[in-house]
């Protein structure tokens, strides 16, 4: 009894996701319209968006066999195969190979001079010479506190 309830709850919810989808592509295509034949000047609006959805999309795309595929479900078939292949191959290196390509690769050495300032701590002075490069308005970063708090909390 509880895995037939379990099963109903999960189709109701494939339904409603398809649903949902399906209105939502529904509303997008009404709203374009309505840009579109209105007598407001949105028209061009309407328009760019048209043909930036025209220059985004994959029309035409050749298979494996050299044959061109414009219908859309073929195009995604051909697509899902493409990576489906892509990422389903495992790479087999020999070691020896790995080695000789190691060996012909000239990597400098840094001087200890060097490697005393690339290994010492950042200075305020560094640090504000790269806190006056960034812009405003951009995203916070893993710390998630955005740049324009530190100009007001710390100065430059």
């Amino acid at each position: 009894m509880s895995d037939t309830v379990n099963e109903i709850a999960v189709v109701k919810a494939e339904i409603m996701k398809i649903s949902m989808e399906t209105s939502a592509a529904k509303f997008l295509v009404h709203r374009q319209e309505y840009y579109e034949y209105s007598e407001k000047v949105s028209k061009l609006l309407a328009l760019k968006i048209r043909q930036k959805a025209t220059h985004s999309n994959i029309n035409i795309l050749e298979d494996e066999d050299g044959q061109l595929v414009s219908n859309n479900l073929e195009v995604l078939r051909v697509l899902r195969e493409f990576y489906q292949k892509l990422y389903s191959q495992e790479i087999y290196l020999q070691e020896d190979e790995v080695t000789q390509y190691m060996a012909n690769i000239s990597v400098g050495q840094l001087q200890e001079g060097e490697k005393n300032e690339v290994e010492a701590p950042l200075s305020d002075k560094e640090i504000g010479a790269a806190v006056s490069t960034l812009s405003s308005g951009k995203a916070a970063g893993p710390d998630k506190i955005p740049f324009e708090f530190s100009i007001f909390w710390g100065g430059s």
